[in-house]
């Protein structure tokens, strides 16, 4: 059952179990089919919150199709989704040419290559620019809540830059999760480098812990990866912004052209970065310069 069907006393009752929440929901649903599943202490809890059979109406699998019930990763990925609902948010969008930091990424990974057998992503370096640029523009990393009925902003120190993780499961379907690299606002981009790395081997792995998933302040997400121009990803409760980035490759004039033509053009390959925000406590100006950083950042400024 997707708890946001509930009442909020219904609800709140159900968020008391803390990370726990998903082991609830599983009863709750065994519950729903027959109350005579769950242990009679389970039984008692949801008739003392008044649990019935759910009201709402959705499409019934028609023709020999098959309903599948979400759960486990998927079942939070919805409640995120749907949580996210409530925030108001804004976009921003800039795009970057990238020659200058594919050339110096092709000359750091030869380096490493030989020394070290690792390798640095575009990911990477752009995770890193976030970090480095919210020295300079501190309330992307901000963010909204209500204390004593009032509005407030969360003035964050620390930045805990969450990852998006595209993770592919055995039968095929896939899945996300966005652990978080803690204060890397601290950290050299040595340490953040493993740290990095650690994240998604772990995430890969199944061994994210519930440390890894939780107080994200600010995210990276890259759907470049599988050729996405840009995008609009939705932010989740608790952070101020999600950063997207995009292929790269060079502008859609040029792609068909050959590489004679677009090295004698002095064509360069781009990327588009998207800034989606909480619009409550971030303003488009403030966005549009936190991008502009990030681009400088990209093109060497800074010693970056």
């Amino acid at each position: 059952m997707n708890i946001d069907n509930l009442t909020k006393e219904q609800r709140d009752k159900i968020l008391e179990f803390g990370v726990n929440k998903w082991y609830v929901t599983e009863l709750l649903d065994e519950y729903i089919e027959s109350p005579d599943k769950v242990p009679d202490e389970w039984k008692t809890f949801f008739k003392s919150i008044n649990i019935k059979k759910e009201i709402h109406k959705y499409p019934e699998p028609v023709n020999g199709d098959k309903a599948v019930p979400i759960r486990g990763a998927g079942a939070k990925i919805i409640e995120n989704m749907d949580s996210s609902l409530s925030i108001p948010t804004a976009s921003s969008m800039r795009t970057v040419p990238v020659k200058i930091l594919e050339e110096n990424r092709r000359i750091l990974n030869k380096y490493l290559s030989q020394r070290l057998k690792l390798k640095i992503s575009f990911t990477h370096i752009a995770g890193w620019a976030i970090v480095k640029a919210l020295n300079e523009l501190p309330v992307m990393n901000y963010a909204y809540t209500v204390v004593n009925g009032e509005p407030s902003v969360i003035k964050r120190t620390d930045v805990n830059i969450g990852l998006a993780i595209d993770l592919i499961k055995k039968d095929g379907s896939r899945s996300l999760i966005v652990p978080n690299i803690k204060k890397a606002n601290e950290m050299t981009f040595k340490t953040y480098f493993f740290s990095y790395n650690d994240i998604i081997n772990r995430s890969r792995s199944n061994k994210i812990e519930v440390a890894d998933l939780v107080d994200t302040t600010i995210s990276l997400t890259n759907p470049g990866t599988i050729g996405t121009a840009a995008s609009n990803p939705r932010l989740m409760l608790g952070q101020g912004t999600i950063i997207a980035t995009g292929n790269i490759d060079y502008p859609i004039g040029f792609q068909a052209a050959s590489d004679d033509t677009k090295a004698k053009l002095g064509i360069s390959k781009v990327m588009n970065i998207t800034s989606t925000y909480d619009h409550r406590i971030i303003q488009g100006a403030e966005s549009g310069l936190f991008l502009k950083k990030i681009h400088e950042l990209l093109i060497g400024k800074d010693n970056f």
